[in-house]
């Protein structure tokens, strides 16, 4: 909202804002926005009670708008200049999808507005309708090639001894990258790729693609109104459209919860601890260190500034180098990249990081409380077909198994952010700890097929929570 000083035509009352300055100006036009949200919500509520299906009258609306603020977790760096989606870029390695992979993440961020960049990594091999899909929502693709075989031998298998990378299950390694396995090799494709794309120029985010998908808040669903309050409840919308539509997508909603930075990590369940094997002991055999009982945090989950990821990339590429010298640090193993990127962060080399606390951000790694759901569910079983049992719809938020209170009192007693709150129970949205659905939601898998109908939903309605405006 802009208003400009007319002496001839200007009320009154504005030139007294104006004359106050550009914080109260500023004040103002929050309390206006949020006058505007109120009044919205009380017209979708009333008008949710109401059903015509005669002359004309009734309308199924979708009103986009931003989620409530979560704790500010980051400072941002220059409010004079934030983040916006067409200068933005989501870059992940995406090689050997199906199109229903792809239906997940590209399409439910495509739906929440976002018009920036997306820079995918596939395969050579993608079948004709996975680049007839990618291609019409606006994605740049890189292929991946396979190396004929990995040049960098001597990697230590898990019996102590020399291993031929050539016939590892974990040793496959790109092209144009032969001596690195393909998890840390999308490392350096990043920066090639982001070298590539001079209009890349705001936020970045490198994220995984398989488990992952996005969403964004909304105000009144499938709310059905006479024809004679239609025109009253579209002119709200598009005003409030107008004036909330840049929080909508991953990038402008770091930049409301003050969130942008050069660079963002993002911190797993507080039950997930670098004690854990998976990053302690690659630590252990190439460093002869522990990072010891610190918050875990997901190498498939970093946001910042172009330059503040390409200094990150810069950082973790010379310490793969560095390990990629040393036999003792090659392990046959996948996730050790993970070990790599919370080694470089606990030790103080990834500068100007910010390290966000779990369902407190834009990304929310939801694997730990999933995996805890999925289990319950498993046992509820006894044996028997999750799927059967559980996924009979696509209201999958109402007929979970419940949580999982008793089992695991203990952990909701010490730490809150693993509670009944994670799902929306109105649209089945994960939602962070304010109750606003997380922009991105990572690790969804390991729900296991309990969320399958769900997404069959969204694919079919264009992720209608999502709201996009195109």
């Amino acid at each position: 909202m802009v208003l400009r000083r007319n002496i001839s035509s200007t009320p009154p009352l504005t030139n007294r804002i104006l004359s106050r300055g550009p914080s109260t100006l500023k004040i103002f036009e929050r309390l206006v926005i949020v006058s505007l949200v109120i009044t919205t919500a009380l017209i979708c509520s009333i008008a949710t009670k109401f059903k015509f299906n005669g002359g004309g009258g009734g309308r199924d609306f979708f009103l986009g708008g931003s989620s409530p603020a979560a704790p500010a977790a980051a400072i941002a760096t220059n409010d004079k200049s934030p983040w916006q989606s067409k200068n933005s870029a989501v870059l992940a390695l995406a090689s050997g999808l199906n199109l229903g992979d792809y239906m997940h993440f590209v399409g439910s961020l495509r739906a929440t507005g976002y018009s920036g960049h997306i820079l995918l990594g596939i395969s050579k091999l993608a079948t004709t309708e996975i680049l007839v899909y990618l291609k019409q929502n606006g994605v740049t693709t890189h292929f991946i090639e396979s190396a004929e075989q990995c040049t960098h031998h001597g990697a230590i298998g898990s019996d102590g001894k020399p291993l031929d990378t050539n016939n590892s299950h974990e040793w496959h390694c790109p092209k144009n990258y032969p001596d690195y396995k393909i998890s840390w090799a999308r490392f350096f494709m990043y920066k090639d790729w982001l070298n590539d794309c001079p209009l890349c120029t705001d936020g970045i985010m490198l994220t995984d693609a398989r488990d992952a998908f996005f969403q964004a808040g909304e105000y009144c669903i499938n709310a059905r109104v006479p024809y004679f309050t239609s025109n009253t409840i579209i002119t709200v919308a598009l005003i409030i459209l107008l004036l909330l539509y840049r929080y909508t997508d991953p990038f402008v909603t770091a930049v409301k919860l003050g969130q942008q930075h050069p660079l963002l990590v993002f911190e797993e369940h507080p039950h997930m601890s670098n004690t854990h094997w998976l990053t302690d002991v690659p630590i252990k055999k190439c460093k002869d260190y522990t990072v010891g009982p610190t918050q875990v945090l997901c190498s498939g989950s970093i946001m910042g500034s172009r330059e503040g990821i390409m200094e990150y990339l810069d950082v973790i590429q010379k310490e793969m180098a560095d390990w990629m010298t040393k036999p003792k640090c090659r392990l046959d193993m996948r996730g050790d990249d993970q070990s790599i990127h919370n080694y470089l962060y606990y030790t103080g080399q990834l500068k100007n990081a910010k390290s966000i606390p779990h369902r407190t951000g834009v990304i929310h790694v939801v694997g730990y409380e999933a995996a805890r759901i999925f289990e319950t569910a498993q046992e509820a079983a006894k044996g028997g077909s999750t799927t059967n049992l559980w996924v009979r719809d696509n209201n999958w938020h109402n007929w979970l198994p419940d949580d999982p209170i008793e089992k695991f009192a203990d952990e909701i007693q010490a730490n809150a952010t693993f509670s009944i709150n994670l799902i929306d129970r109105n649209t089945g949205q994960i939602v962070n700890l304010d109750g606003s659905p997380s922009a991105q939601v990572h690790q969804f898998d390991r729900f296991g097929p309990l969320m399958d109908m769900w997404f069959q939903e969204m694919w079919k309605n264009d992720w209608p929570f999502n709201k996009a405006q195109k």
